[in-house]
């Protein structure tokens, strides 16, 4: 029975790999780092997580980045009036959401820029 599940790609470590990511990024705009992360905690091998990674282009990946350090900035920019605060909050939030910290810094002075 299980047998005739992973014959028929039913049971597919990869398969599930590459569907968690893509839903991951796309609806819950996880970074690389978080799906990296639970993919190890559900004990999926590095071959199939290196896989899934591919699944997430790289313009997409700086502009889902971008999209949430917008929002977030949007969300918080009547609340904190420090520049120093507001830049903390915004790196936070990017690192909870599993972005990589170099990409963060890259892409933070432009969000704060508009200020």
């Amino acid at each position: 029975m299980i047998y005739d599940l992973i014959e028929n790609k039913f049971l597919d470590e990869e398969r599930f790999a590459r569907k968690f990511a893509r839903g991951k990024f796309r609806i819950k705009q996880w970074g690389k780092v978080k799906i990296t992360g639970m993919l190890k905690a559900k004990q999926v091998s590095d071959y199939c997580i290196r896989k899934a990674m591919t699944e997430i282009e790289e313009e997409d990946y700086d502009n889902t980045l971008r999209q949430v350090l917008e929002k977030e900035h949007q969300r918080l920019s009547l609340r904190v009036s420090n520049p120093y605060e507001m830049k903390q909050k915004l790196y936070a939030k990017a690192i909870r959401n599993g972005f990589e910290s170099h990409l963060i810094s890259e892409i933070l002075p432009d969000i704060l820029a508009g200020d």
